[in-house]
């Protein structure tokens, strides 16, 4: 789910990629989800979405500026899923802000450029702060 900084819920999906065996008691998501914030466009990604392709480019349909996606890492695939995440937004036109639990809060431009990226620490907390330029997605090969 998505919320914005005065608390009101911009978006609310469903993970669609579950993971095999440890999420099989939950429904996945069949719809996209996106919303616009002051005539920027943004598309929700959960977790494991982003591993796959179709997935980026069939967001990528709706022109966003960026895509917020929490995570849930686990610690040894990391690295791939932060690095998954930015090719995901070369590929759909777009910036990415991705915050792996158990893994790296990782934001990128819709070049892969890494523009910030920090360890997360599930008992301390942790918050990285990026300034991504958010334009309109542009079409990509």
């Amino acid at each position: 789910m998505d919320i914005n900084a005065n608390g009101e819920l911009l978006a609310e999906g469903r993970k669609r990629h579950l993971v095999p065996l440890l999420e099989g008691d939950l429904i996945p998501g069949h719809e996209d989800k996106h919303f616009e914030i002051d005539g920027k466009r943004y598309g929700l990604a959960i977790c494991r979405d982003l591993i796959f392709a179709d997935f980026g480019r069939n967001y990528a349909r709706y022109g966003l500026s960026a895509m917020p996606a929490p995570a849930g890492d686990f610690y040894v695939d990391a690295w791939m899923a932060a690095r998954v995440a930015a090719l995901r937004g070369v590929e759909g036109g777009n910036a990415v802000a991705r915050a792996g639990r158990e893994g790296y809060l990782n934001a990128s431009d819709r070049h892969g450029r890494v523009l910030a990226r920090k360890r997360s620490d599930d008992l301390l907390g942790t918050s990285v702060v990026a300034e991504a330029p958010l334009e309109s997605a542009r079409p990509t090969f």
